[in-house]
């Protein structure tokens, strides 16, 4: 899981704003989506590519790649492809990083220069490499972006750009979305400046896009991405592309599938990864995670016993994603006995690090290490963590606190 965005600033724009700056906000709304940091990826068809990278978000991107052309900055860039990390990028390796180019960008040899960010995971990525290998085709790595990438790589050179022709993109991600198996959403850019949007066929990773009133187009993980933005926001669809082109400006849709399939969200999305401004289906994920922390009232009074305890029990949260579900709780918990609970945040976020995947005693001892109580009022009471997994199998969601009862336990 990461997150992907890129901005097309149109010929016609008259926006004083940038594309470097238009993606820097994007990103920093998609920053629950890595936490790992961002790297960026601006095109101009004069001056070639320049890669920026930041540690953390929000945050001033500093220049740590450029093309041999990239001299000056006089030709600002007309499009670029922003990757939210979520894990530690190689700094010193930019080819190891998303946005993942084929090759160093030189305008000799543009025609076959292709640079990608991906989102999601391909499930049958080992056939696709071993096909790739048979033909030469992978050279680095063996993660999804290169194998990806490389099928692209693949398909283009096989078929257009060893004849010199205008790449189709309707016909190379069609037999991209008949090959491939899992759940991705990509972004590509190409040596002559034209953005393509890929969502494959489950539609589990999502991909949104927005047409500005300030005429920029713009493809993010998340609709949340926009909320700075003034325009019409709608999501691409499974099994299609979007694609911009830099010559006439204009914005096409395909559908690329041998047939059309209902988009298929992750849960997660809505009720742990997504940012909360996201919407789903017209509701924000805020409201959804609200209304999911009231269905788990019943849950915290199973789990409490009312006469064992002193004063008014704290309802608090984990931080950020965590608060709609303990105002949901609170809101439901206070209805019913308003004097017996206190809504109060009172933890802190020691960790980054993701909690969702991995080992079970893992990740039990990451959550352990991840979340402190830090307010002296609450200190020495006893503790119950109710976890949104307990109702849902979803991610865990630190929503109670309760006083301590007569005789404090640790």
């Amino acid at each position: 899981m990461a997150g992907i965005a890129a901005a097309f600033k149109l010929p016609d724009s008259v926006s004083d704003e940038t594309v470097l700056s238009r993606l820097g906000k994007m990103a920093a709304k998609l920053a629950n989506r890595g936490q790992c940091g961002a790297d960026l990826l601006v095109f101009s068809e004069k001056t070639g590519t320049t890669r920026y990278h930041s540690d953390c978000l929000p945050s001033k991107y500093i220049p740590i790649e450029q093309s041999e052309y990239a001299i000056t900055i006089s030709h600002p860039a007309s499009v670029g492809l922003a990757h939210i990390h979520n894990h530690t990028p190689v700094q010193s390796d930019p080819p190891n990083v998303q946005p993942r180019s084929n090759s160093e960008f030189n305008h000799n040899e543009k025609n076959t220069f292709i640079s990608i960010s991906l989102n999601g995971a391909l499930a049958n990525g080992h056939d696709l490499k071993d096909e790739l290998q048979k033909h030469g085709a992978l050279s680095r790595g063996n993660d999804d972006a290169e194998i990806f990438m490389r099928f692209v790589e693949l398909i283009c050179r096989r078929d257009y750009w060893k004849f010199g022709e205008r790449v189709n993109y309707k016909k190379v991600f069609r037999e991209i979305d008949l090959r491939i198996d899992g759940a991705v959403s990509v972004l590509l850019l190409d040596g002559h400046g034209n953005l393509v949007a890929y969502r494959n066929q489950g539609g589990i990773r999502p991909l949104d896009f927005m047409k500005t009133t300030d005429k920029f187009v713009l493809f993010a993980s998340e609709n949340g991405a926009f909320i700075y933005f003034d325009g019409e926001c709608e999501e691409v669809l499974p099994s299609h592309i979007k694609v911009m082109d830099a010559q006439t400006g204009l914005l096409t849709d395909h559908f690329v599938g041998d047939e059309k399939h209902p988009a298929t969200l992750c849960a997660f999305e809505s009720i742990y990864i997504g940012n909360l401004e996201t919407k789903s289906k017209n509701q924000r994920h805020e409201s959804t995670r609200y209304k999911l922390g009231s269905e788990l009232s019943e849950l915290m009074r199973q789990k409490i016993s009312y006469g064992q305890h002193s004063g008014p029990i704290t309802i608090s949260s984990m931080p950020d994603t965590g608060r709609p579900y303990a105002d949901g709780l609170f809101s439901q918990l206070s209805k019913e006995d308003p004097t017996n609970y206190e809504r109060m945040e009172v933890v802190r976020l020691n960790l980054s690090q993701r909690t969702l995947i991995g080992d079970v005693r893992q990740r039990k001892s990451l959550i352990n290490q991840k979340y402190q109580i830090i307010d002296a009022r609450v200190s020495g009471r006893t503790t119950s963590d109710l976890k949104t997994s307990d109702a849902r199998h979803c991610p865990p969601m630190y929503v109670g606190l309760t006083p301590c009862p007569e005789n404090p336990q640790a």
